[in-house]
């Protein structure tokens, strides 16, 4: 058995700190602050962010051929990650400070180049060090183990997010909170990469330049698990940025409770953290396949029953909340593990290709948050919702939107995951360590 220590662990696993410190402003509060407080309006906010981020989809194959091509030592997907992390913290501070009294054009100008920069960098961060996570440890269960507890510190990072910029708005001004905000996510995230870098586990495999450089992405197109795999996730990920980007516009509006929405997000994140642990124990007596087809099911029922919500029913959310939070364990946890099983047994062994199945694996993601703000924002739009007077149409259509759609989507999802191959099996470890069967 090849486990990783557990300092090595949480060394590796505490640079999901800041990174999920960045990304929940990125979807949940961004496209809020520049409709409120910058003045577009939610359709250009949703064509925006549609457009960035199919850019940030179609890039990250580029940026993990360039990891794999990179790849020299056992330090080089660190190497990788420091090259663009100062662009990343320049950027993500840029887009929370914007310069005051701009015209409506220069605005979006600004808005779309601050966009692109946080999402190349960030998306070749993710690249390296996820494909880290799936080189530091050969053993089955071992995987579902690091990418739990990493996604459990990634988990911290977004309660942190969700709960700080309330905190310091309430003293200062949202405007103001952001602008600490961004500043503590850049001191954040050089600290804890230092400390990755120096302290954190080292890659296994062992590969030469020449190797890396006659990959193709075609590669993984002969892996027919990968195809499924990617497939399920795509559509479950696009399931959960339908509600994620609505998630500010539905508590002020459907539930009533703005002032609570740090709060609903802690509970949910919680509920998350608490989801993981109880989803892998169980993953480990059942299997991966069948644990995240029973956590789908459950994920989509609970929210369904969200689109029933009216003003007030804060309870009835909190439940909701608590339910559908702990089913996003399984979402995080499950996936990437089951990745880098369906790695291993890809048909062409001569190419260890880690980094480059992480991109294709982050296009398929991003393009589906990509879709989830470039249709909803337009069709809230066109519907009437995001003027002085709402109507009751308006808010109907943003309850179905935001419950009812991804719902439908994750029992779709969990349908193709039945029928999928995805299995346990025979893992070959092509690294010049030995088969085991798993």
């Amino acid at each position: 058995m090849d486990f990783l220590p557990k300092n090595q662990l949480w060394t590796y696993s505490f640079l999901a700190f800041p990174l999920a410190f960045a990304e929940l402003p990125l979807f949940i509060n961004v496209p809020k602050f520049y409709n409120e407080y910058m003045g577009l309006t939610l359709a250009h906010i949703g064509l925006i962010l549609f457009f960035v981020r199919t850019f940030d989809a179609l890039k990250d194959p580029f940026l993990g051929y360039l990891g794999d091509y990179t790849y020299k030592d056992k330090r080089s997907r660190y190497r990788f990650m420091a090259t663009f992390i100062p662009l990343f913290v320049l950027a993500f501070v840029a887009l929370w400070n914007p310069p005051v009294m701009m015209g409506y054009g220069t605005t979006v100008i600004w808005f779309v180049i601050c966009l692109l920069a946080v999402h190349l960098a960030d998306g070749a961060i993710i690249i390296a060090y996820h494909a880290l996570g799936a080189e530091i440890s050969t053993d089955y269960n071992d995987r579902t183990r690091i990418t739990s507890v990493r996604e459990s510190v990634r988990i911290i990072g977004l309660l942190v997010a969700a709960v700080l910029p309330s905190l310091l708005a309430s003293f200062y001004g949202l405007p103001f909170a952001y602008a600490c905000f961004s500043f503590l996510f850049g001191m954040c995230l050089v600290g804890f990469f230092l400390f990755a870098y120096f302290k954190g586990p080292k890659g296994l495999r062992q590969e030469t330049h020449e190797r890396q450089h006659k990959l193709s992405y075609f590669h993984t197109l002969k892996n027919k698990d990968f195809f499924w795999i990617v497939l399920i996730h795509s559509l479950n990920v696009f399931a959960f940025a339908i509600p994620t980007v609505l998630f500010a516009f539905f508590v002020r509006d459907i539930v009533g409770a703005p002032h609570l929405e740090g709060v609903f997000l802690m509970v949910y994140f919680l509920s998350g953290v608490a989801g993981m642990v109880l989803w892998s124990r169980v993953a480990q007596r059942i299997g991966k396949k069948q644990t995240w087809l029973y956590a789908l099911v459950l994920g989509a029922v609970a929210l369904f029953f969200a689109v029933f919500i009216h003003p007030g029913n804060i309870t009835y959310f909190f439940i909701i909340l608590i339910v559908f939070g702990t089913t996003f364990g399984a979402d995080l946890a499950l996936p990437p593990s089951i990745l880098a099983d369906v790695i291993d047994n890809r048909p062409d062994q001569e190419h260890v290709s880690t980094g480059s199945y992480f991109g294709v694996w982050n296009v398929t993601a991003k393009m589906s948050t990509a879709l989830a703000p470039g249709l909803a924002f337009p069709v809230l739009e066109y519907s009437g919702y995001g003027h002085k007077d709402l109507g009751s149409s308006s808010l109907w259509v943003l309850a179905v939107i935001y419950a009812v759609i991804p719902a439908t989507i994750k029992l779709i999802t969990a349908f193709l995951l039945m029928i999928s191959p995805l299995d346990r099996k025979k893992v070959q470890i092509p690294w010049g360590l030995e088969e085991k069967t798993v």
